[in-house]
Formats: C-alpha cells, sequence, structure tokens
C-alpha cells in the first residue's frame, strides 16, 4: 500500500516494495494456513505511475486457484411430488455463467433454459444432475454433479373397505387374516397407473406408529381380536425401495354375530273367501312377516337381523333379495308351500343363517298350509227322542246319532275326515272352544227341557278354521192309547143294496177321543187308522183310512191304529195283537137291520073276564113277524 501515510500493512509512503525489514514496517508476519482451505489475496496498490510487483511463494506451497462454486451436496433419494432445490452459485467466478444439465441414463443433455444458479427439480424426473460454471473474466470453468432419483408415492383410489367377520364359534376372539384378507384390496385400490409390486403394506393399530413405521409396533399376522371391540386398523402402503415415500388408510375390523334362529313352526291358515273359489278352494294368503319374532326367539338383539323367506333353496343360499317373497303383504297359496328361511345380521349379510334339511340341522324349512275350512251345506235336523221310559230323563248319543249327519252335510268338495265334531251348550264355548265346556257323551238331558246343543265343527289339523251350527234336543212323549171298543153300526140304506146289503159307513174320527182316554195333553197327538198293519207300523199317511168321512164296510173290518206324537211321529204307539199287548187292533162292524116285508096283524083279544086288565104273550103271538 503505497500511500503517504502507514496502512494497514504497515508500509510507508516511498519505501521499497521488497517488504524487508530495511525500510518502514515489513509486512513479513507469516500467517497460519490449513490444508485444503480457501483464502484471498487482496493487492492493493496505489502509483502515480507504472509500476509493477511480484508475488512469491515459500518453498513447498501448491496452490489451486480454481473457481470455487457452490456444493450440490449430496445424492437424494426423495418422493415423487417433492420440490427439490440445487444451488450451484460459483461465489468466486467474477462473471459466470452457468448450464444445468440432465443424464437419465443416456449422457447429459443440456436442460432447455436453465442458466441461473439454481434449479427447481418439480417435475419427478431422476437422474443425474450437473451444473456447469464459466468465468467469462479468465475462462476458467467448474462443475457439480448430485444423483437425484424420484419415487413413486403411493396414492389410494378406492379406500378399503371394513373387514366384517363372522364369530362362528363364539369364543369371543377371532383370528384375522390382514395379509390376505386386506392387502390385495388396498393394493387393487391404487391409482391405476401406479405398479402395485412397487409397494408393500403394514398394519399397525394406532396412526402414530404407521406414519412413524415403528418396526415394533407393526400388527403380527394373523391377527387375534376380541369380538366385542371391532378395532381400527392403520394400514401404510410405502414403496419398497423409499419406505418415507407412504401414505396410510384405516379401517374398521367388525365382528358381527351368526345368527342362531328358533325353527319356525307350520304356518296354518284356514281356506277363506278372499279367493276367486271361495273357501273351498284351497287357496289362502299368509303374512310371513308374522313368523319374524317366532325365527328370531331368543336371540340377543333381534333387531339386527333381517329376515327373508324363499321358495327355492339356492335362492336363500344366495342373498336376502333373490327372488324373495314380499313377505309384508299377504302371499298367496294353494294347498301347501315350503318354505326356506334367510337369517342374515344387517351389519355383515355374510354372517347368516338358513333353513338347512339335512339330517341333524335344527334349523330346517317349514310349511305354509291352507287348511279346509269347514262348510255345512245341509244344516243338521233337530233330534227328537221318545221318553220311553217316562223317568224324566233322556241320554243322547250325539256322536253317533248326529256326527254323521252334520259331516254329511258339509259341502262335497271337502273331505269330511278332516273334521271333528265336538258339542257345547252354549255358543260362546262353542266359538272358543271350551274344553272343559265339550258335552260329556252320552248327554243326558232332562225330558221337559228341549236344550239347544252347539256343535262346533273344526279342522283336526287347525282348530282355528271352524264354523257352528245349532239343533235341539226333543224329547216327546210316546202315547199311552186306550183299547177302542169295537165300532159298530148298522146296516143301512145309504148304499146301493139296502139295509139288508151289510153295507154301512164308519166315521173313525170319532174313535179319537175314547183312544186318547187318559192321555195328558191329547192335542199333542195324531192318530190314524188302517187296515193293514204294516201300514200302521209304516206312517201315519200310509194307506190310511180317511178318518174325517165315512168309511163303507161290508160286514166288518179289522182296523189297526197309529197314535204318534205329533211332534215326532217317531214317538207312536201301535195297534199290537200279540199276546199280552194291551192296546190291539178293534172291529168295525156293520150290524144287520130288521126290515119287515109283511107288516104283522093286529092282535084281537076279548075280555072274558070283564076285569079290566088282558096279558097278550107278544113273544108268542108275534114271532111269525120275523
Amino acid at each position: 500500500n503505497y500511500s503517504g501515510t502507514r496502512g494497514v500493512t504497515g508500509l510507508r509512503v516511498l519505501g521499497t516494495g521488497t517488504c524487508t525489514p530495511s525500510v518502514g514496517d515489513p509486512f513479513n508476519k507469516p500467517i497460519s494456513v490449513i490444508v485444503g482451505q480457501e483464502y484471498i489475496i487482496a493487492i492493493d496498490r496505489y502509483s502515480a505511475g507504472a509500476s509493477t510487483f511480484a508475488l512469491e511463494w515459500g518453498s513447498g506451497v501448491v496452490l489451486d486457484c480454481s473457481i470455487v462454486i457452490g456444493d450440490l451436496g449430496p445424492d437424494q433419494e426423495v418422493c415423487e411430488g417433492d420440490n427439490i432445490e440445487l444451488d450451484g452459485t460459483a461465489a468466486t467466478a467474477i462473471d459466470p455463467v452457468y448450464q444445468w444439465s440432465l443424464n437419465t441414463g443416456t449422457g447429459f443433455e443440456n436442460i432447455t433454459a436453465e442458466t441461473n444458479p439454481i434449479l427447481i427439480i418439480d417435475d419427478n424426473i431422476s437422474g443425474i444432475y450437473k451444473v456447469l460454471v464459466i468465468d467469462n473474466f479468465d475462462g476458467a470453468t467448474a462443475f457439480d454433479e448430485v444423483e437425484i432419483n424420484f419415487y413413486t408415492v403411493p396414492v389410494i383410489v378406492t379406500p378399503p373397505s371394513d373387514i366384517n367377520s363372522c364369530d362362528e364359534d363364539r369364543d369371543g376372539f377371532l383370528d384375522f387374516d390382514l395379509i390376505t384378507d386386506q392387502t390385495p384390496e388396498i393394493l387393487n385400490g391404487l391409482d391405476p397407473s401406479l405398479d402395485s409390486t412397487d409397494f408393500e403394506v403394514l398394519y399397525f393399530d394406532n396412526p402414530s406408529d404407521a406414519d412413524l413405521n415403528t418396526t415394533t409396533a407393526i400388527i403380527a399376522n394373523p391377527y387375534p381380536v376380541n369380538t366385542s371391540d371391532n378395532p381400527i386398523i392403520y394400514a401404510r402402503i410405502h414403496n419398497v425401495d423409499n419406505t418415507s415415500c407412504y401414505t396410510t388408510v384405516q379401517f374398521k375390523l367388525k365382528v358381527t354375530d351368526i345368527p342362531t334362529p328358533s325353527q319356525p313352526t307350520e304356518y296354518r291358515v284356514c281356506d277363506d273367501t278372499t279367493s276367486a273359489g271361495g273357501n273351498t278352494d284351497g287357496v289362502s294368503g299368509f303374512l310371513l312377516n308374522t313368523k319374524d319374532a317366532e325365527i328370531l326367539t331368543g336371540i340377543t338383539n333381534p333387531g339386527d337381523y333381517n329376515i327373508s323367506y324363499h321358495t327355492d333353496p339356492l335362492d336363500a343360499q344366495t342373498s336376502s333379495t333373490a327372488n324373495a317373497i314380499p313377505k309384508d303383504i299377504d302371499y298367496e297359496v294353494t294347498g301347501s308351500q315350503t318354505v326356506f328361511v334367510r337369517v342374515e345380521n344387517i351389519a355383515n349379510t355374510d354372517c347368516y343363517a338358513i333353513s338347512d334339511d339335512t339330517t341333524g340341522s335344527t334349523f330346517t324349512s317349514f310349511e305354509l298350509i291352507v287348511d279346509a275350512t269347514p262348510v255345512i251345506v245341509t244344516p243338521p235336523s233337530d233330534i227328537n227322542r221318545c221318553d220311553e221310559d217316562r223317568v224324566g230323563f233322556l241320554n243322547f248319543d250325539l256322536i253317533i246319532d248326529q256326527t254323521p249327519e252334520i259331516l254329511n252335510g258339509l259341502d262335497l268338495s271337502l273331505d269330511s275326515t278332516d273334521f271333528e265334531v265336538l258339542y257345547f251348550d252354549n255358543p260362546s264355548d262353542a266359538d272358543l272352544n271350551t274344553t272343559v265346556a265339550i258335552i260329556v257323551n252320552p248327554y243326558r238331558v232332562n225330558t221337559s227341557e228341549n236344550p239347544t246343543i252347539y256343535a262346533r265343527i273344526h279342522n283336526v289339523d287347525n282348530t282355528s278354521c271352524y264354523i257352528t251350527v245349532q239343533f235341539k234336543l226333543k224329547v216327546t212323549d210316546i202315547p199311552t192309547p186306550s183299547q177302542p171298543t169295537d165300532y159298530r153300526v148298522c146296516d143301512d140304506t145309504t148304499s146301493a143294496g139296502g139295509a139288508t146289503d151289510g153295507v154301512s159307513s164308519f166315521l173313525l174320527n170319532t174313535k179319537d177321543a175314547e183312544i186318547l182316554t187318559g192321555v195328558t195333553n191329547p192335542s199333542d197327538y195324531y192318530i190314524s187308522y188302517h187296515i193293514d198293519i204294516l201300514d200302521a207300523q209304516t206312517s201315519s199317511t200310509s194307506n190310511a183310512i180317511d178318518k174325517d168321512t165315512d168309511y163303507p164296510v161290508t160286514n166288518s173290518q179289522t182296523v189297526y191304529v197309529r197314535v204318534e206324537n205329533i211332534a215326532n211321529a217317531d214317538c207312536n204307539a201301535i195297534s199290537d195283537d200279540s199276546v199280552g199287548s194291551s192296546f190291539k187292533s178293534f172291529k168295525l162292524i156293520v150290524d144287520a137291520t130288521p126290515v119287515v116285508i109283511t107288516a104283522p096283524s093286529d092282535i084281537n083279544r076279548c075280555d072274558e073276564d070283564r076285569a079290566g086288565f088282558l096279558d097278550f104273550d107278544l113273544q108268542a103271538d108275534q114271532t111269525p113277524i120275523i
């Protein structure tokens, strides 16, 4: 430093530049240097005229005076999407020019328009990046290289589903094979443009370990789970070549119960009138949702399950919607239909139970059965009985006397063997089928009551299919007629033969009062007269003599009498000519009427003794008249 004053170098004006001790304060203090370090030497010269100087270095000194450029740093392994900044700034170059180039495996090629000291890599291109620096001042050049490798980051397009498994053995624990059950789904859910073999999936039970890739926290496979927990699992998907390129997803492990349904009973309904064929066509409707509660009997949380009904077992095995019977509306069946049931957990429809008709199964199909409803076409007649012994009580065998008639009165399309008949003494018990009120057979009846009986006819397989009819038990008296006397009339002149032909007429109703002598309520009875005992035994109309008009008889006629209770013609008494009978036939007899052809002469006698009295022997004197 040549200046008028002492400068920082210690040199004075007018001194020599030898830096020797003879002139001024020489700048001859050595400085310690470190091998490999960079040093800058500043030479500050001032002179009014031209001058030169020389630098002399001590022996053994090796100097590198090339351009000092920015350090691009170590090679980098980065993830796609990362923006990488490379700084190639040359601090010592006076007028530097920069050129960036890239070698992707086929040699370096300049990167277009990249002439700045800093390069931003935002295009995910892997390779060797090089910066070349040229010092325009002296033409010196320098370069540095760095290898940047970009690795694919997994991108989940379709998140994995929760894993739903069924607790089949109900032991409270279940093993999940995540590698088998979930890894394929996760990898298949990656962006289709990615190669799934670039990635691996690890599982953790908390998000922090998944982000940090805490290897000691990786879930062991298979993973045992308490079935009551339903834990959340965190899956880490990362690039196998650069594990820092990752993403995480989560899903649940859900354990749902397999239902243990109860066996449904047969569903029987009565043939009704809703179908076109009426209540004898074997067609009726079934509301299947009414079986749900029975099937879910004993199941905890029945609201967790859905029940569907199917006519084909394959449909039941397929799904709850595969040709399922609409269960909330009437399902029409003719005769019968086998139904297969599917009970599935709503949370996981793979946890289900279906009807299984194999040997040993406790949950089988069931039947929809349309049971015949009794239809009475011909109502039963009242039962009329005769009080033969007049003790005031009478036993009725309803099963023998009335059941066949009732069953024979059913619609002919029905099979009477499908039904039974029970008897009650009031309509309420008949409708309710009050078993303790069923009339015991034979039924003992007070003969004065004539009770009404209510018959319940119901299907033996489904007693709710029933109808009731009523009839009376009527007890009527058997008459105890009096023996009629012979009915005698005189031969009269009404016939063509006159009073000597033995022909005359009889008005038989005049014998009624005699026959009913001593009978209580004689108006309850009707009397008929017959000339043939078989006719009398048959009925009151069988060749009966018209008793209200004259009945002509020649000489005589045996007459048989039939006395029957008007309320019950079977209660009758008939002339019986057998030995010991107290009521026998009687005779109609035409008695001869005397006819005088020659009128008798007067009898003239003399009053000889004039006593005023005279005896006439009419028998002797008039016999010739006859």
